[in-house]
C-alpha cells in the first residue's frame, strides 16, 4: 500500500496534519465473526452501515427497516455499489445501476438491480457461453434515460475511446437491444432526459477531439436510431452551453429542460464551473440563461458545481453533491450541501431541518447518481467519491412542502412596486423575484 501526500506550491497555506490507520477490513468491520480479504465484511446476516460522530462503521445486522425507517435501503451497504460515472435509473420500485469506474477499471460485468421494497440487491451478468446475447461493452460517463419499462444508454468512455453506441435494456424481457449508431455523435459526460410525447433529449458532453459540445439532440423512443439536431430561435451565447459534467432534467409543468451548472469551455482548452442555469422551452425552441440568485447572509458561498446529481420534485430542483473547487474562493473538493432551487422564483431556498431520527448523514461527494422514489418521498444516492468510493446507498427524506411565499407573496401590483427586487407578471397577475440580469421570470 502506498500513501502519497503532496502540496501545491501555488497555494500560500499553512499545511495540514494527517492522521491515518490501516485495517484489513473495509470501513471498520466491528462485531463481526471475521473479515474476508480487504473488500468484504464476513457477516452471517445482512450488512448495514451506521454513521456516528461523523464516522462510518460497518456492522452486522438483520434490521434494514422499522417504523422510523420505512425504506428498506436506509443504510444499504454493498461493495459492488462503489463506483463513479455510472448510471442509476428507477423503474417502479427497482433501481438499475450500470457501468461506471471503480478507480482501477471500467465496470461492465453485471447490471445491479436493487429492490427498494425488499432491500435486496441482485446482479444480472453477461452470459459468456451465449455469444449471441447482446451486452454493452464496458463504459463510464455515459448518458441514460428511462423509457416505458426499460432505459436507454448512449456513448461514454470505453477501452477504445469515446463511443456512440445506443442500447436499450428491456426490464420485462431482461435483455439488451443495440440500435444502429452510424451518424450518432460520440459523447461522454453528457446528459439525457425523457420529455413529453416519447421524445428523448441529449445535450452537451465531451467529444473525442477534446472539445465540449453545445448541441441539443432528440430522438423518439419508438425510433431510437433517428436523431435530429434541435435548432433554437434564441437566446444567450452558444458557447455558454458547451458543457460537460452538468445535469439536465425535464420539468413537466412547463414543458422545459433545466440544465444546472457543469464545466463550461473557457479559453483554449481550459474549463471553469458554470454559474448559469439554462432553461430550454421546448414549445418555442428558445434558451434562457439565468444566473443564480445568491441568498443573503453568505449561507451559499459557492453553488457552481460539476459531476453532481439533480432531481426535479414539484417546482423545485434538488441538487446533491458535486465538484465545487474554486481557487481562492472555495478550497473544498466536493459539496456536502443539498441545494433546493425554486424553478418558479429562480432562487435558492434553505434546506428545511430534517429530524435526526430520519438517519440523514449528508457527506461531501461527487460522481454519484440519485433517483427520486416518489412512493416514499425519498431521494436515493448511489455511488460517488469522497476520498474513497461510497459503497452505501443513502436516502434523503424530502420533507419540504412546495410554497411560493418567498417570491410570490405580493397579490397586488402596487404592493410589489414597493419592493426593489419584486417583479410583476401582467399575464398571470403574480409577483416574482427579479434576477441579476433578466427581468423576465417566465417564457411570457
Amino acid at each position: 500500500m502506498l500513501i502519497l501526500l503532496y502540496s501545491d506550491t501555488n497555494y500560500a497555506l499553512e499545511g495540514f496534519v494527517a492522521e491515518y490507520f490501516t485495517s484489513v477490513c473495509p470501513l471498520k468491520c466491528i462485531d463481526l465473526p471475521s473479515c474476508t480479504g480487504e473488500t468484504k465484511c464476513d457477516c452471517e446476516e445482512d450488512v448495514i452501515s451506521i454513521s456516528t460522530n461523523n464516522e462510518t462503521v460497518t456492522k452486522c445486522s438483520t434490521q434494514h427497516s422499522s417504523k422510523d425507517h420505512p425504506s428498506a435501503v436506509q443504510y444499504y451497504n454493498d461493495t459492488s455499489i462503489g463506483r463513479v460515472d455510472h448510471s442509476a435509473l428507477l423503474l417502479h420500485h427497482f433501481v438499475y445501476v450500470f457501468g461506471g469506474y471503480d478507480l482501477n477499471s471500467i465496470l461492465n460485468d453485471d447490471l445491479l438491480v436493487l429492490n427498494l421494497k425488499k432491500g435486496t440487491l441482485k446482479s444480472i451478468r453477461q452470459d459468456s457461453t451465449n455469444t449471441s446475447r447482446i451486452w454493452p461493452t464496458s463504459r463510464r460517463a455515459h448518458a441514460s434515460a428511462t423509457y416505458k419499462n426499460g432505459f436507454f444508454i448512449h456513448g461514454g468512455k470505453t477501452a477504445e475511446g469515446i463511443g456512440n453506441e445506443l442500447y436499450y435494456f428491456d426490464s420485462d424481457k431482461v435483455q439488451w437491444i443495440q440500435f444502429p449508431s452510424d451518424g450518432l455523435p460520440r459523447l461522454a459526460h453528457h446528459t439525457m432526459a425523457r420529455a413529453a410525447h416519447g421524445y428523448i433529449y441529449v445535450h452537451g458532453g465531451g467529444t473525442p477531439s477534446g472539445q465540449f459540445s453545445s448541441h441539443l439532440y432528440r430522438f423518439h423512443g419508438e425510433d431510437p436510431s433517428s436523431w435530429e439536431l434541435v435548432r433554437s430561435s434564441c437566446c444567450g451565447k452558444e458557447k455558454g452551453r458547451r458543457l460537460l459534467g452538468h445535469t439536465m432534467n425535464y420539468w413537466p409543468k412547463e414543458n422545459a429542460l433545466i440544465i444546472f451548472s457543469g464545466l463550461v469551455a473557457d479559453v483554449g482548452k481550459f474549463a471553469k464551473l458554470s454559474p448559469v442555469v439554462w432553461i430550454y422551452w421546448i414549445e418555442t425552441f428558445s434558451w434562457i440563461p439565468i444566473e443564480y440568485w445568491r441568498l443573503s447572509g453568505g449561507f451559499y458561498q459557492n453553488i457552481e458545481r460539476a459531476f453532481h446529481s439533480a432531481e426535479i420534485i414539484g417546482s423545485h430542483l434538488v441538487v446533491v453533491g458535486g465538484y465545487t473547487h474554486v481557487h481562492n474562493r472555495d478550497e473544498s473538493c466536493y459539496a456536502s450541501q443539498v441545494l433546493i432551487y425554486n424553478l418558479k422564483c429562480h432562487s435558492l431556498v434553505p434546506l428545511p431541518e430534517i429530524p435526526a431520527e430520519k438517519g440523514l448523514d449528508v457527506e461531501g461527494v461527487f460522481g454519484q447518481k440519485t433517483v427520486f422514489w416518489s412512493e416514499r418521498n425519498e431521494l436515493l444516492i448511489t455511488g460517488g467519491y469522497r476520498g474513497y468510493l461510497k459503497t452505501r446507498i443513502d436516502t434523503i427524506p424530502i420533507t419540504f412542502t412546495v410554497n411560493s411565499t418567498e417570491c410570490g407573496s405580493y397579490k397586488k401590483r402596487w404592493e410589489c412596486s414597493g419592493d426593489a427586487v419584486c417583479g410583476w407578471c401582467p399575464n398571470g397577475s403574480f409577483s416574482f423575484r427579479l434576477l441579476f440580469n433578466y427581468a423576465n421570470q417566465t417564457k411570457d
